[in-house]
């Protein structure tokens, strides 16, 4: 009697530890996709045509979100940013905000015209949006995904876009000024940008601005340092357990959850590294290093405090040594930075990137060295010039010493290397795969590990605008709905909890009333049972005037599918758990009753017996 309350109560503990550790694994999956997120690639189209391509280093980019201009709550925003993020000029879109209308046409119905400077309900905004364009020239502009109203806001801006390109007024104002040849019009995923926007660092910087200001800041440098922006809610305040990851968030414990989301944060830097010079000269990109492997909010507040002595930027690595006699990396002379001692330059040095990147200041500096912007730990560089010298013996034998520069020139010399004979001819076997890492990263010096794109796509944008996931809009989910629109062949509804808008076609509405029109079934503004019914096989595809597809929540409202139970028992919980058993149905439990009932007089003798 003792044992067995003991024993109940060491397997609930195990079970809870389970269900924490499980849960803490799916936030953290879900946190590697913010941390995870590339900058927004713009690419640079070169004047001549047999040139390929290439990334710019700073692009700039104009910041848009929307505001509904009542309640305390600002009108649509809209900011410019520079390439290094820093705000150069905003404009508040009274006409733009809350609930925007779509732009008339101001042509004929041969010829349309799709304007928003032409719609005089937009047009006051519309020309001063288009001067800012042509006073800021912006690579990009980014529309936030913070509510429905975003979807018509996103539609003005490319038209504004579209035709202030093609206008011959503006074409030899713009076009020659853009990298890019154009201004491409993207979403952009503001969950992150609103948590920083209320952050302390976002306020100390940008005390005399709005929410909406800050947030559409936030945007913008998402787009250029998105590990930046995150790591600042990994702060004091720990805004990060606000972001929403998973339905079970709030009861895990916030120590764990915290400690879990920093390992991966410090995955994501170490693999991503910090350009030491960019931060030290742009203040709002240095939270990541202190998530630097080896430091940590002290160690990178010292550290930054003495390159801000040293006129803002360092020209190696090894200026971060402190030099004493039993250093081995074979260091230059001290210098004023020089804040690291030996343990904590080994575990931190190959994630700090020394070089002239896009740091306007550094322009005009001398070539820095290629071996200080490659993950390769200096105390590894006496290996690293035995690869090199097998990898270009023609310049060993001249007495020229080969650098990763050269390597990084002519890779082929690398590729052609036999890497396990040069490993075994210098006994060093045991560090074979060092070698191949080296190798590989002076193919691809610090390759771009974070693959997936930062732009958000069309259906990505539509789960966003109404706070939703494809998991809390997954097929055979009940929902209620207000009708409030009946056509011939569809029906428009509203979902009452999250005001989405859905439709019912004529073949989803009824299960017994076929040929009955659909304005016998529904009648505006009642509200009806429904359940999503998202298959992409059987579902039908909307297009909008542009010719793109309108994303949409397709409900049924008929009987038979409102009731069939089962079919979704099996798909969400049988097939998913073999463990689980499904709950009987009426007609089963009845089957089961009668059963039971046989069994039951079979075993009873009967009185005349």
């Amino acid at each position: 009697s003792k044992l067995m309350p003991q024993m109940l109560n060491e397997l609930k503990a195990r079970l809870t530890a389970n269900a924490i550790d499980t849960v803490l694994g799916q936030v953290q999956d879900k946190f590697w996709h913010f941390v995870s997120q590339p900058p927004v690639r713009i690419m640079e189209v070169p004047d001549e045509q047999d040139q390929e391509p290439v990334q710019m280093e700073a692009p700039r980019f104009m910041a848009v979100v929307w505001g509904s201009a009542q309640g305390g709550d600002g009108p649509t925003t809209i900011v410019q940013l520079d390439g290094q993020g820093n705000l150069k000029d905003l404009l508040t879109a009274a006409q733009l905000s809350a609930n925007v209308p779509r732009t008339v046409n101001s042509g004929s119905r041969e010829m349309p015209v799709f304007d928003p400077a032409a719609d005089p309900k937009k047009s006051r905004d519309s020309h001063k949006i288009r001067e800012k364009i042509l006073e800021h020239k912006p690579n990009a502009i980014l529309v936030a995904t913070s509510a429905p109203q975003s979807k018509q806001l996103k539609d003005d801006m490319e038209k504004i876009s579209q035709y202030t390109e093609s206008d011959a007024r503006f074409k030899d104002d713009l076009l020659p000024h853009l990298e890019n040849k154009r201004v491409e019009v993207m979403w952009a995923d503001d969950r992150v940008a609103a948590l920083w926007a209320n952050s302390d660092a976002a306020k100390a910087e940008f005390p005399d601005y709005s929410f909406l200001v800050r947030k559409a800041i936030g945007v913008g440098r998402m787009a250029l340092d998105p590990l930046a922006i995150v790591a600042v809610l990994l702060g004091r305040k720990k805004e990060v357990l606000s972001l929403r990851m998973h339905e079970l968030q709030d009861r895990l414990p916030s120590e764990q959850l915290v400690t879990r989301l920093e390992q991966t944060l410090i995955t994501a830097v170490a693999q991503v590294g910090v350009d030491i010079n960019a931060i030290a000269a742009n203040p709002w990109r240095q939270a990541p290093l202190q998530f630097v492997p080896g430091l940590g909010p002290r160690k990178a507040r010292q550290l930054l405090a003495s390159i801000a002595a040293n006129d803002n930027h360092i020209k190696t690595r090894m200026d971060l040594l402190k030099q004493d006699a039993d250093n081995v990396f074979g260091a230059s002379a001290p210098t004023d930075v020089a804040q690291m001692g030996r343990t904590v330059f080994h575990n931190s040095a190959p994630f700090i990137r020394v070089r002239r990147g896009e740091v306007a200041a550094l322009q005009n500096e001398e070539e820095f060295d290629a071996v200080d912007d490659i993950r390769i730990n200096p105390e590894e560089e006496a290996m690293l010039q035995i690869i090199l010298d097998e990898a270009f013996p023609d310049m060993a034998e001249q007495g020229a010493v080969a650098d990763v520069r050269t390597a990084m020139e002519s890779p082929n010399n690398l590729l052609q290397l036999d890497l396990y004979a040069v490993a075994d001819a210098n006994h060093c076997l045991y560090k074979l795969q060092t070698w191949v890492d080296m190798m590989f990263e002076m193919l691809v010096p610090y390759g771009e590990l974070r693959l997936h794109s930062a732009v958000p796509s069309d259906e990505d944008a539509f789960y966003l605008r109404h706070g939703e996931t494809r998991e809390s809009l997954k097929d055979g989910k009940l929902v209620e709905a207000k009708v409030v629109w009946v056509g011939d062949t569809e029906v428009k509804v509203v979902i009452q909890n999250n005001n989405m808008e859905a439709i019912i076609p004529q073949a989803f509405a009824s299960s017994s009333s076929a040929g009955q029109k659909l304005n016998e079934i529904f009648k505006p503004g009642m509200v009806v049972p429904g359940r999503i019914r998202n298959n992409p096989e059987t579902e039908e595809v909307y297009y909008d005037e542009n010719q793109r597809r309108r994303y949409t929540v397709t409900l049924t409202t008929a009987t038979e599918a409102l009731e069939n139970f089962d079919i979704w028992e099996r798909r969400y919980c049988c097939d998913i758990d073999r463990a689980y058993r499904p709950h009987p149905s009426k007609k089963q439990q009845q089957q089961q009753q009668q059963q039971q009932q046989l069994e039951q007089a079979q075993r009873t003798p009967s009185r005349t017996a």
